[in-house]
């Protein structure tokens, strides 16, 4: 029997599971550094006529960006147009950094906002009041940062 060619074989086992190992860990790693990317929650409440604005979620994490979908019922006596974009202020946030695109919206229909939210990291937790506008219409809501 060959103990030279046993020995080869038994190293190049061990080198394989080695390299099995590493390469699962490198993976984890990765995997965990790229998260999925989450859609846009949907709206569990439509605007309407006498609530023209209704959003998800209210509840944020300060320091990244958050995503925030913001329906909006057009009971305005002109069309909004696109170069209307939502606008969020809350009451002891030094700055409310929001992220959407304006949209078209004829009076009388709804039209739903994928905005990005992000508040700064050094704001400490709790509920701000908070007026959400586009155009001239405006919403007072309470945002619950963590």
């Amino acid at each position: 029997m060959n103990k030279r060619g046993m020995t080869i074989s038994i190293n190049m086992i061990i080198i394989l599971i080695i390299a099995i190992v590493t390469l699962g860990l490198i993976l984890s790693f990765i995997y965990k550094m790229f998260p999925k990317d989450l859609p846009f929650p949907e709206l569990t409440i439509e605007p309407t006529y006498d609530n023209p604005i209704s959003f998800n979620p209210a509840s944020i994490q300060r320091g990244k960006a958050n995503k925030l979908t913001v329906g909006f019922y057009n009971n305005e006596l002109e069309d909004i147009t696109q170069d209307i974009a939502p606008v969020i202020s809350c009451v002891d946030v030094e700055s409310v950094d929001v992220s959407g695109a304006g949209m078209n919206v004829p009076v009388g229909s709804i039209g739903t906002y994928n905005i990005l939210l992000e508040i700064p990291k050094n704001t400490p937790p709790g509920d701000y009041s908070c007026l959400f506008a586009i155009s001239t219409t405006q919403e007072t809501f309470f945002m619950e940062v963590n």
